[in-house]
């Protein structure tokens, strides 16, 4: 059965829904702040770097401790990673030797299918086995978890003083929202578990965010949405173009201190429609974010 909300079943906060912050289009606040979790949040590449290497040496036995140097080839190429299962393929091409530069050409669109065809596997059978291995590890050494993974500098302190102000909040995140709300809980974060969405809702992140927009009342107003995959937020502008998103505005931001490249953030500012955000900015209030109005044209508007 399908853990996704359904249209009477989004978080709000009473009966007829919360309306969002208290802004107009014109307002440098927005009326509800939608932000990633891995990449502008929390550093987490280290703890997937090893929970999928637990996960690789389960398919590719015997296990043995990962060579010298794969953890830093790791990291350098994370920004092609969209979701956690992808971790172990990544892996498997760089044992096997397939060049950085064709890894970060062709990954989504060739390596990853054809990794799972040569070798016989699944995608939800990997996403399964790395969750595994993540609970294990939880309770089993809770603390080597948490030392594996960390939160930006004031990225917690930004948080705890929007939610104190009951300022309109949600995590849209690809991995199970059990393990974001644990890392939220050790660093004194009391984010609602509600407002935590994690893949266990089956809905991609255009489609949450048009959930809340509806449930948040946020026709005419804006949704500003935070994300370190440059090709997350090109989807959001492709389903706004769709017209996804009816009137409702949606302002986009690339977390530059996230798991994206030179080449992604110089794309991003040659894109009227997203803005570059700084980790300094982002600790900041909404009127440092120096952003221009950018609302994903629907499909049948007027030039």
């Amino acid at each position: 059965m399908s853990n996704s909300y359904s249209e009477a079943e989004m978080p709000r906060d009473d009966a007829e829904g919360k309306k969002g912050g208290e802004s107009s289009p014109e307002s440098p606040t927005p009326g509800l702040l939608a932000l990633d979790f891995d990449g502008v949040i929390c550093d987490s590449v280290y703890e997937g770097f090893l929970s999928a290497w637990k996960v690789y040496g389960q398919l590719w036995p015997p296990p043995s401790p990962p060579p010298p140097g794969l953890a830093e080839t790791f990291r350098r190429l994370r920004p092609v990673i969209e979701t956690g299962w992808e971790f172990v393929i990544l892996l498997r091409l760089l044992q096997e030797g397939v060049p950085e530069e064709e890894i970060t050409a062709r990954f989504q669109e060739e390596w990853c299918p054809r990794i799972l065809e040569r070798y016989g596997l699944d995608a939800a059978d990997i996403g399964k086995r790395l969750d595994r291995v993540r609970d294990e590890r939880i309770t089993t050494d809770l603390g080597g978890w948490l030392a594996n993974q960390r939160f930006y500098p004031g990225v917690a302190d930004r948080l705890c003083q929007l939610l104190q102000q009951g300022f309109p909040l949600f995590i849209l995140t690809t991995k199970e929202a059990r393990f974001a709300r644990k890392l939220l809980e050790q660093h004194g974060v009391p984010f609602p578990p509600s407002q935590v969405l994690g893949k266990e809702q089956e809905q991609p992140k255009t489609v949450l965010l048009r959930h809340l927009g509806e449930r948040y009342r946020l026709s005419g107003r804006e949704i500003w949405f935070v994300e370190d995959r440059l090709k997350t937020l090109q989807r959001v502008l492709e389903a706004g173009k769709e017209g996804l998103y009816g009137d409702m505005s949606i302002r986009l931001f690339l977390a530059d201190w996230g798991y994206n490249t030179p080449a992604d953030r110089e794309a991003a500012r040659q894109n009227p429609e997203i803005q570059v955000l700084s980790l300094s900015q982002f600790g900041q209030d909404f009127s440092a974010w120096r952003v221009e109005r950018c609302k994903p044209r629907s499909k049948n508007s007027r030039n």
